[in-house]
C-alpha cells in the first residue's frame, strides 16, 4: 500500500493537490480528512468519490 499526504488550504488547491497526484499514478482508495468547517467536508468528499470514479 502506498499513502502521500495531500494538503492544501481550500477545497481548489486540495483538488489541484489530489489531481497532479494522480497523475503520477498514485491511486486514492482511502482517505482521511481533517477539517474545521462543515461546508469543506462536503466539497472535498465529493471530490474524491468524483476522481475514484473517473
Amino acid at each position: 500500500m502506498k499513502a502521500k499526504p495531500i494538503q492544501g488550504n481550500s477545497t481548489i488547491e486540495i483538488n489541484a493537490a489530489l489531481k497532479q497526484s494522480i497523475a503520477t499514478g498514485f491511486k486514492p482508495t482511502v482517505a482521511i480528512f481533517f477539517t474545521l468547517k462543515r461546508q469543506r467536508k462536503k466539497a472535498l468528499i465529493e471530490m474524491h468519490q468524483k476522481e475514484i470514479l473517473e
